[in-house]
């Protein structure tokens, strides 16, 4: 059976106010330790083109995939780092969070933000053999629990409609932007279409604004549906000097496939 570990990063926009840990600043640091971390695929949230095109530069170990979620799609986007000489993309799908999933740029409306929302999904196989998997992250919006809710629903609903065609080992990333106890994780955890498990519930909470919190908050999840085993779920809270991976901890989870 194959192990794999999985990941969640938020990469953090670029933002000038952040002083040294802007993410020009932290792109190498970020991509070294990655590359030594060694995920076998990560899930990423807020990559615009721009800081995409600059990783690539520090993660040659990786293929990065995924649309962004305005109409030019260049703006930020849910993106999918898998191994390049580990896995072959079968399947690849970006979709807005709204209620016009294929319209760039789209909201839901009601209390979100403007910001418009995405999630990227891939089915990736493994070029050793074993079960192709389907491998989803996204970044649900910032203001606007009615608007999470949908997300969480619409995130479902479309790993429901993948399912009935090829039912296939699931795994979810993302920045939820709502803690654990919050109805719409609940609504992903409690889902009675096919079962999911908060990989990383045991773990420290994720969200830390570079350290500025005084209290960091979970906020950044991995899902998986009951045809993996967990081995181990980590965070990464690491420096280099005054640099930050990023203003959230990646969370990663080792697993492999049940004999199901």
């Amino acid at each position: 059976m194959n192990t794999y570990r999985f990941m969640s990063c938020n990469v953090r926009l670029q933002m000038d106010h952040d002083g040294i840990n802007q993410f020009y600043n932290r792109a190498e640091f970020l991509g070294k330790t990655l590359e030594e971390i060694r995920p076998d695929v990560i899930g990423f949230q807020e990559l615009t083109c721009a800081m995409r095109l600059t990783l690539m530069k520090h993660l040659p170990s990786y293929f990065i995939a995924g649309g962004g979620r305005d109409a030019s799609r260049l703006d930020e986007s849910p993106a999918i780092a898998f191994l390049k000489d580990r896995f072959l993309l079968e399947q690849l799908s970006t979709e807005i969070l709204s209620m016009t999933p294929h319209i760039p740029g789209t909201t839901y409306g009601g209390d979100q933000s403007i910001c418009p929302r995405a999630f990227c999904t891939a089915v990736l196989m493994p070029v050793s053999g074993g079960k192709p998997f389907r491998f989803l992250t996204g970044h649900t919006a910032h203001a606007g629990a009615h608007a999470r809710m949908f997300a969480s629903m619409q995130m479902l609903q479309a790993l429901s409609r993948a399912n009935e065609s090829e039912c296939l080992p699931t795994v979810i990333t993302g920045d939820f932007n709502a803690t654990p106890e919050s109805p719409e994780i609940r609504l992903i955890t409690e889902y009675t279409g096919f079962r999911l498990t908060d990989a990383t519930a045991a773990l420290p909470p994720t969200y830390h604004d570079f350290d500025a919190l005084p209290c960091k908050v979970k906020i950044d999840y991995i899902f998986l549906s009951d045809e993996w085993e967990v081995k181990k779920a980590e965070s990464f809270h690491t420096k280099n000097g005054d640099l930050f991976l990023s203003d959230h901890d990646p969370v990663m989870v080792t697993c492999c496939e049940t004999a199901n």
